[in-house]
């Protein structure tokens, strides 16, 4: 199967965002997307599938870590995922 799945959640086991792409399967939303925990006015972004590109693994871990703040586990990261990315393609 091709897609994916990555989350990113609080300590306390909620979603904060979620990436997905399932093209294969029961769903019918096939395209990539993204969830956002909680609301937004009334709407309940949880449950909301809002379209992205394909987003990488590789894109995620580096927002994680210059976005939130997350600590990396190594001093050179960045060319740790900068190398990741060349080989990948993106």
């Amino acid at each position: 199967m091709v897609g994916y799945d990555y989350r990113i959640w609080h300590d306390g086991g909620a979603d904060i965002l979620v990436y997905h792409w399932h093209p294969t399967g029961r769903s019918p939303i096939a395209f990539s997307h993204l969830h956002v925990g909680g609301h937004a006015g009334l709407v309940d972004l949880s449950k909301a599938h809002l379209p992205t590109g394909l987003v990488s693994l590789v894109a995620v871990i580096r927002m994680t870590i210059t976005e939130f703040g997350v600590e990396p586990l190594r001093d050179d990261w960045r060319a740790v995922l900068d190398r990741a990315e060349t080989e990948l393609g993106g």
